[in-house]
Order: C-alpha cells, then structure tokens, then sequence
C-alpha cells in the first residue's frame, strides 16, 4: 500500500484531493538450471515469469456537480482470479506481466507489458535484449578454475543492452562494471 495520509489542498480547501494511493499484489514463478563447483556457481538457463495488479484506490465522484476526489478502500476493485491469475484488465486496475529468459549468464531476453486503467494504458510493450560477458568469465573460470579468470569473472561485467517498444523510445546501451569484493 502506497501514500496512505490526509488530503492534500495546492491552492485552498476547494481544490484538496485525496494523496493517489495503489494498493499492489503480484506473485513471481522461476525455474531453472545450474552447475556448481567448489569456486564457482553458474545458471545453466533460468525463466521466470511475473504478474502484478496495481489497484489506485482512488475514485471520482461527480454526484454533487463538483468533481471530488475520494479514497477507496485497498483491493476493492482488485479481483483475484480475474485480474491476477488470468489477467484480464479493466478501467479500474493495471495489470502488469512480464518474463525474462537466461541463457548461460550470457543472453538474456526480457519482455513485458502492462494494460488497465481507464483504457490509456492498452498495448504497452517493452523487450530487452542482453549479451553478458560475465556469464562467459563465469564460465571460463568454471571451466579452467585459475585465479586470473575466477578474478576476471568476479570484478568486471561487460553488457549490451538493446530496448524495443514500439509506444515508448528504443534505445542501446553498452556498459562496463567494475564490482568490488
């Protein structure tokens, strides 16, 4: 539950609304792979697959002429199985999906989107595509188990990231990492 509190007036007691809370529940499934050595640990593949549903637990009410806004109670229009665990939206709760797929700690594709509220929200889409050179560090030092690559694996990431939407902006990204430990 987010912004519980008192209402909130910018320009006097004629304009005071209610804070915009959401009250959100979700639940994430993974499955996966992976081989373990006495030095290091490496993800074979992983999937996992994730669904929230985002409540306002807010509403208009115009009856007295006058638009005000009112709180609602949390949940209230949130249907567990529909909306959850089908996913089926409507006007009065987002539904959010999503699933990432990785493949040696090295490609990773991640996609998801989210549909609800008032009809604004139909069709937004994202996938992420990413190359990890630290899946291939991990690797290498599964495999030849020296200290220079175990080192390599442990402190430096190298990534590429490519986005795609198609209602949103798609952009590239390469990052170098260094982490400490």
């Amino acid at each position: 539950m987010l912004n519980h509190g008192n209402n909130v007036s910018y320009s006097g007691n004629e304009e005071r609304i209610p804070p915009p809370r959401a009250a959100m529940i979700g639940y994430t499934i993974s499955i996966g792979a992976s081989i373990h050595s006495k030095q290091e640990s490496f993800n074979l593949i992983n999937f996992s697959f994730s669904s929230e549903v985002n409540d306002p637990s807010i509403a208009s009410d115009n009856s007295a002429g006058d638009v005000v806004w009112v709180n609602k109670s949390p949940f209230s229009d949130v249907r567990l199985f529909n909306n959850l665990i089908e996913m089926n939206y409507d006007d009065n709760v987002v539904v959010h999906r999503g699933q990432i797929l990785s493949i040696l700690e090295t490609l990773t594709i991640a996609s998801g989107s989210f549909n609800g509220m008032y009809g604004g929200y139909e069709g937004n889409k994202s996938v992420t595509y990413q190359i990890s050179l630290s899946g291939l560090f991990k690797l290498l030092a599964y495999l030849n188990n020296k200290y220079t690559t175990r080192y390599i694996s442990r402190h430096f990431e190298l990534n590429f990231y490519l986005v795609r939407s198609p209602n949103s902006t798609n952009f590239l990204n390469f990052s170098v990492m260094l982490k400490g430990g």
